[in-house]
């Protein structure tokens, strides 16, 4: 059992292949639930063979038996016993209480076992003290089911599955002690009784996704500090899922561009409308990326309808989504200004889903490239005003205003996790010192140095773009410095850790090859390195798009 590999921290439910394993706070969060529990369904302990002794100790680890661990000094010689005899179908069940296990538990090569206790707030198993990194491992299985317990104080991830063809987590839950000082078998009843915490921007509701809607609306108190801050707390959010995975936090529903565009110019009557829909938005097609104003999608009005014809590329979350903000032009001719916005919901005749994309990172998340024929699109589906000016785009691009500072954390949240597991591979051989200067340092040590530095840089500039924006205060320079500083910052970081921890780094072994692929596309989507420079130097400068292309 100490033997245990600590493979790629990935999981699957219906494939050979593992991507990531949730961020374990994330899975804490996610699977915890806010509800009761499902409770045992029981489960005898085995009777002893007919042909065993009286006098010895009845033998509970029986092929094919339901394997009972009691809490105690001798549970976790009794769970490895079970997992060493686990065959398919039997059940590994846990009693209610506290365990404090000094191995994982590790289920491989089987099939069909369920691993259960009796609630995730009755059976608690602590792994603080644990010689393996993973709570709870299931590699190469075919079939687990896991329910009705807590894991505590894992060393590393929680729950692990790779390899695995199919499983289910229920009804679990996954949480470590905190500044609170640690659970214990005396306090558990009461420090496991927490509040679950909802994402800051997956309230279902328009006018919270991404802050959006909230700039400018900051009530301010006497002493002139702003009430609200939701881009604020919405950017600290987004850093700290991402610290585990991009791709889980882009594939939550309610949130992103498309519900933030609603947010930013639609009706009072198109908000309640809307409001509980998960919106993708559609602007990118081929040959018009970074250049909003280039795009060719067309709605023709016709009657009480427009009719949309064109095709949308790289839309975030575009098929699982409720509906698309759609940008089409009412007159290419007419330019930026033509330019309006429309909610298309799945299921309107003449969209269709061309393809998913198969991408480097963020795989979790789909991608869509979605095709419009002729598709009848109500008139009470534009958003905003239908008249052609140049007020309706701009309100949409002030989106990216309050938007741009949230990639930008998100690019933060990746590239703090390859920083500081980067520090713990080299802690044996690396003493870090702060106080000296870093011409005295080594080589990789200066190097960490440097790239922690870039990291804080980077974060205070987007924590100055989302305060502005709470403060009603024009952010659009701020916005695009702190997107392109910490997209930049994303990749230099993830990469850079990939080679400073030599051959384990570029394997699936540890996450970093991982992040660095998930942070590629944070340096390009919700604008470019280029867009974001051209952008800084027009308004620094003072030039209109027409002046500075």
């Amino acid at each position: 059992m100490n033997g245990a590999a600590n493979t790629n921290r990935g999981t699957t439910m219906n494939g050979n292949t593992s991507w990531l394993s949730l961020l374990t706070l994330m899975l804490g969060l996610t699977l915890a639930g806010c509800g009761g529990d499902s409770g045992s369904d029981g489960g005898a302990t085995p009777s002893p063979t007919p042909n065993q002794p009286e006098e010895e100790e009845p033998d509970r680890f029986t092929e094919g038996r339901t394997f009972l661990i009691e809490p105690g000094e001798g549970a976790t010689e009794d769970m490895v016993n079970a997992m060493i005899q686990l065959r398919p179908r039997d059940t590994l069940e846990f009693a209610c209480g506290y365990f404090n296990l000094d191995q994982g538990l590790l289920i491989q090569a089987t099939e069909d076992v369920l691993i259960k206790g009796c609630g995730k707030d009755e059976t608690v198993l602590s792994f603080r003290d644990s010689a393996n990194v993973t709570g709870l491992e299931a590699l190469n299985v075919r079939g687990i089911t896991v329910r009705d317990l807590t894991i505590l104080d894992s060393p590393g991830d929680a729950f692990k599955l790779k390899g695995v063809k199919w499983g289910t987590l229920s009804n679990v839950r996954a949480i470590w002690s905190g500044g609170g000082g640690p659970i214990t078998e005396d306090n558990y009843p009461q420090r496991l009784n927490v509040a679950c915490t909802a994402p800051p921007f997956n309230e279902g509701d328009p006018a919270n996704s991404a802050g959006a809607s909230q700039t400018g609306k900051g009530k301010v108190q006497e002493d002139g500090g702003v009430k609200n801050g939701a881009n604020m707390m919405t950017c600290l959010g987004a850093l700290e899922f991402c610290y585990g995975d991009t791709g889980f936090l882009l594939a939550m529903p309610r949130q992103g561009l498309g519900n933030a565009a609603i947010a930013a110019v639609a009706t009072d009557e198109q908000l309640e409308r809307f409001k509980g829909k998960w919106a993708a938005m559609a602007i990118t097609e081929p040959g018009a990326g970074s250049d909003s104003a280039a795009i060719r999608t067309t709605a023709k009005e016709d009657g009480d309808h427009y009719v949309l014809n064109g095709e949308k590329i790289y839309v975030t979350s575009g098929e699982r989504a409720d509906c698309v903000v759609v940008w089409a032009s009412l007159d290419p001719k007419l330019g930026r200004a033509a330019i309006k916005s429309f909610v298309v919901e799945w299921g309107t005749p003449g969209m269709e889903l061309a393809r998913l994309e198969k991408k480097l990172g963020i795989r979790a998340s789909d991608t869509a490239a979605i095709t419009f024929n002729d598709c009848r699109v109500p008139k009470e589906n534009l958003l905003g005003n239908p008249e052609v000016d140049t007020k309706g785009f701009g309100g949409v691009m002030e989106t990216f205003d309050n938007t741009r500072p949230l990639v930008a954390c998100f690019a933060l949240g990746v590239a703090k996790a390859s920083l500081e597991r980067t520090r713990e591979l080299l802690s044996e051989a690396i003493e870090y010192d702060y106080g000296k200067p870093v011409d005295n340092a080594g080589a990789a040590e200066a190097e960490l140095y440097r790239m922690e530095a870039e990291w804080e840089a980077a974060y205070w500039l987007a924590m100055k773009a989302a305060w502005m924006a709470d403060n009603k205060q024009s952010n659009s320079v701020e916005a695009s410095i702190s997107k392109a500083k910490a997209g930049r910052v994303g990749n230099y970081v993830t990469l850079k850790c990939v080679e400073l921890a030599g051959s384990i780094g570029y394997t699936e072994d540890e996450l970093l090859e991982k992040w660095a692929r998930d942070s590629k596309i944070l340096d390009i989507f919700e604008g470019t390195q280029q867009i974001q420079k051209l952008i800084i130097a027009r308004r620094v400068l003072g030039l209109s798009s027409k002046e500075l292309k």
